[in-house]
């Protein structure tokens, strides 16, 4: 009978060391993760919202372009189709 009553007194001293050995690794781990040399911050969101835009402007640039050789092609065709019926 006394066997049963030190194992249990065993198995809760066992079962607290677990607990605080589970919270002491969790501690260290969130300390350890939190802090961060120089190299690991991160890097600030504008420039890449900066080189996006950028990127667009260029596009819109390029499409005017286009359009008006298009409509320049468009026009010299309906000058030589003008000219072609008179």
């Amino acid at each position: 009978m006394c066997y049963s009553k030190c194992n249990f007194g065993i198995n809760k001293a066992l079962g607290e060391t677990v607990k605080i050995f589970q919270f002491v690794l969790c501690v260290s781990s969130f300390l350890i993760g939190g802090c961060s040399g120089e190299s690991d911050k991160i890097d600030p969101v504008e420039p890449k919202k900066e080189n996006i835009l950028e990127y667009q402007v260029q596009s819109l640039e390029k499409a005017k372009e286009v359009e008006s050789l298009l409509q320049k092609s468009a026009d010299n065709l309906r000058q030589d189709i003008e000219n072609q019926t008179n």
